[in-house]
């Protein structure tokens, strides 16, 4: 009386019509109008953005803006958050892309039926191109628009908003006491010897006599000035004690001039920027030189001992400068994402309204779907599995089958193309990535080991790990874009790792639910709005238990890998050339030099190690979780639509069992009165009792007599045949 009742209520909620509104605002529809309305927030968020950037900065040369100047830190942190907030943003876009993708992809019933009538199969509840074959012309456009518009949202999102290091160009003057006396400057041929600007030398004179320069000890000048790109100290006097008769008439001693460390024509070697600091003459690093970098921490140990453009130093006069590192975005990129996220915004839109039937979308869905209507294509094959269907894949067989209780691994519910692709695509981005760091660490001047490489930092931009000597444009918008792209492919092959590393987590996982369905009653998980005992769908298909964690590691990953390879901007200033007319009493201004800015791309052979750690757990958690074991109780059909469909033919429920708990095994035949043990059992989804089928038994959809005749008792089910 209780199931009677239970099923007349699953029943009524089945037969229960839904209202347009309704229809659109539950299941996977409410799904896509939540990823419509998540891009057209995202559009409106960068669209607003843009016009303000605009408005309010300005543009330099190449569509470029400032957001922000001033100290180096602030803008190291302004862009941190706003890498945040951008990575946040795209991650919701493309995640909604994403989910529209698969919904795309997912076959309807109708599709399902025409497929089995050819003798086709197709994939449920997995990432996959195998249906676009099958499904409706308008949906595969749609899904191969949303693919496309991914690719320049990977490549340029992150590099909408970068930061950009100010470098001073500097000049250093070696010289004695006598210099910064009354009178020292009156010893011009002291400076027109050195070729030095008049101007300069007499702001530095006048400055230092007035006491405007910061008095450094050797030890902070040597740490003050060891910079890859100096950001906050300019020209500097060095104060030797040196005597002899060149002292007496010179109070110069000797000067330098230090550049950013980087120009067009100095990207031929590699490149030590403050090699005057351990009195070496040249700034380009050959052979087996060992750049001042090293030396650094000797040189401040025994600082009293230090010497500069061969003097030994007593103490430093430095001008202090402001720090001006810039917080910059692009235009062109800008516009570049704002055009692909209202395409996507216009796609989703036009998913929800092009897909008119319900889609499989999980095994949920399509168990619900066969119980509600079976498929006569796959009548007579309750044992059928996946495994049979790859064997032959055009000939799907019927009849009586021996029940072999085999315990499976959870790797054996993904095809072998997909195990093929999954090992290619990790195995080739392991290897890119080692290929990169060998050849990285080579280019490398100095020591190499991993200490070495630690103090280089995660995507810290250094001299020694600077990319140079290619043919990108090193400025204008042109190189903003090319250097940019070649700074975010890594992140494209991360993605295209992940959907294949996706994919095959999920097949494993919806065969571990699909095996629980032997040993536990329990309703469907559903992406339509549940009914009954169903249960609404987890994000698609993967449980939350797994997909946090996946999900959690993408994203180191993707933070790994934005540290690996990442866009260097340097903007040069030039402190020596502004002291004519400049006003005496306070530092030389620092013009922009603009024919030595320069951007690249700079490298972390620390962070690439990491990114190879990280990705190669990744992997042997896949490896290890496709090993485990499934208990033996149902046959493994994956995401085969024919396997599932072959389970799914019970002649001792109607329509409303989908709606009910339900349980897989051998079913009682209502109908005949029968029980286990009879010659007419039959395997099925049943809402009612259940039995675990019998080893080397034989069920099959018609009964056979002892010599393998057929019988005349036709049965929409699937018999047990002794």
């Amino acid at each position: 009386m209780r199931s009677e009742n239970r099923q007349n209520e699953a029943s009524e909620l089945l037969e229960k019509p839904q209202s347009g509104r309704r229809k659109n605002t539950t299941g996977w529809r409410a799904g896509v109008v939540s990823c419509a309305i998540t891009a057209v927030v995202v559009f409106t968020l960068n669209l607003a953005f843009t016009v303000w950037a605009i408005r309010t900065t300005g543009l330099e040369e190449g569509g470029r803006g400032i957001l922000f100047t001033g100290a180096c830190s602030r803008v190291r942190y302004l862009n941190t958050t706003a890498h945040i907030l951008l990575n946040i943003l795209s991650t919701a876009l493309l995640g909604a892309s994403n989910y529209c993708m698969q919904c795309l992809s997912a076959p309807s019933r109708r599709e399902v039926d025409l497929a089995h009538a050819n003798r086709r199969w197709l994939d449920i509840g997995v990432p996959n191109i195998r249906n676009l074959r099958h499904i409706q012309g308008k949906r595969v456009v749609l899904w191969a628009c949303l693919g496309i518009s991914s690719l320049p949202l990977h490549l340029f999102y992150n590099s909408a908003i970068f930061a950009s290091t100010a470098a001073y160009q500097y000049q250093i003057i070696a010289a004695n006491d006598d210099f910064i006396q009354d009178g020292g400057f009156d010893r011009i041929h002291s400076f027109n010897r050195l070729g030095l600007d008049p101007y300069l030398v007499f702001h530095l004179h006048e400055a230092a006599i007035a006491g405007r320069l910061e008095r450094l000890d050797p030890s902070t000048c040597i740490q003050s000035y060891a910079q890859d790109f100096q950001t906050e100290w300019g020209n500097v006097i060095l104060v030797s004690n040196d005597t002899g008769r060149s002292a007496e008439t010179y109070p110069l001693l000797k000067t330098d001039y230090v550049g950013v460390g980087f120009t067009t024509s100095s990207m031929e070697c590699p490149q030590d920027p403050y090699h005057w600091v351990c009195n070496i003459a040249s700034s380009c690093l050959y052979g087996g030189d060992v750049p001042c970098k090293y030396k650094i921490p000797e040189l401040v140990e025994h600082s009293s001992n230090w010497t500069v453009l061969d003097h030994k130093i007593g103490y430093c006069l430095a001008e202090k400068e402001e720090e001006q590192c810039t917080l910059m975005f692009s235009l062109p990129i800008a516009i570049t994402v704002i055009v692909m996220n209202l395409s996507k915004a216009v796609l989703m839109c036009l998913t929800l309204y092009t897909v008119k039937d319900n889609p499989l979308i999980t095994i949920g869905d399509a168990v619900a779907s066969f119980l509600q209507r079976p498929d006569p294509a796959t009548e007579n094959m309750c044992l059928l599995s996946r495994g049979d269907l790859q064997t032959l894949p055009h000939i799907w067989p019927a009849g009586p089958k021996p029940w072999k209780p085999v315990k499976q691994s959870w790797g054996r519910s993904a095809s072998g193309g997909r195990w093929g692709l999954f090992f290619f695509t990790f195995i080739a981005a392991l290897a890119l990535t080692f290929g990169f760091l060998t050849f990285g660490t080579s280019q490398i001047a100095g020591p190499r080991d991993i200490k070495s490489l630690w103090n280089l930092g995660l995507g810290t931009i250094n001299s020694l790990t600077i990319i140079r000597g290619w043919n990108i444009p090193p400025t204008g918008a042109g190189g903003l874009i090319l250097n940019s792209s070649i700074a975010n492919l890594a992140q494209v092959i991360l993605s295209a790792v992940y959907l294949v590393y996706n994919a095959l987590m999920t097949s494993m996982l919806m065969a571990h639910e699909w095996n629980s369905y032997s040993r536990k009653r329990k309703g469907l998980r559903v992406s339509s709005v549940p009914h009954g005992s169903q249960r609404s769908t987890y994000f698609l298909q993967l449980p939350y238990r797994f997909s946090i964690p996946l999900l959690t590691m993408s994203g180191v990953l993707h933070w790994l890998i934005s540290q690996s390879i990442f866009l260097v901007s340097v903007d040069a200033h030039n402190c020596t050339k502004g002291a004519n007319g400049a006003d005496p009493s306070k530092p030389v201004p620092c013009v922009r030099n603009r024919t030595v800015d320069f951007l690249s791309c700079g490298y972390s052979p620390i962070a690439m190690i990491f990114v190879i750690i990280v990705a190669g757990i990744m992997f042997a958690f896949g490896v290890g979780t496709a090993m485990r074991r499934l208990p033996p109780g149902i046959p493994l059909a994956g995401s085969c639509s024919a396997a599932i469909s072959a389970a799914c033919h019970s002649h001792n429920d109607g329509p409303e069992a989908a709606v009910l708990p339900l349980q897989w095994g051998v079913t009682h035949d209502d109908a005949n009165g029968e029980t286990p043990g009879n010659d007419s059992q039959h395997c099925s989804f049943s809402s009612k009792e259940v039995w675990p089928p019998e080893e080397d038994a034989l069920y099959a959809g018609t009964q056979f007599d002892g010599l393998g005749e057929k019988a005349s008792l036709p049965s929409p089910g699937c018999k047990r045949v002794k």
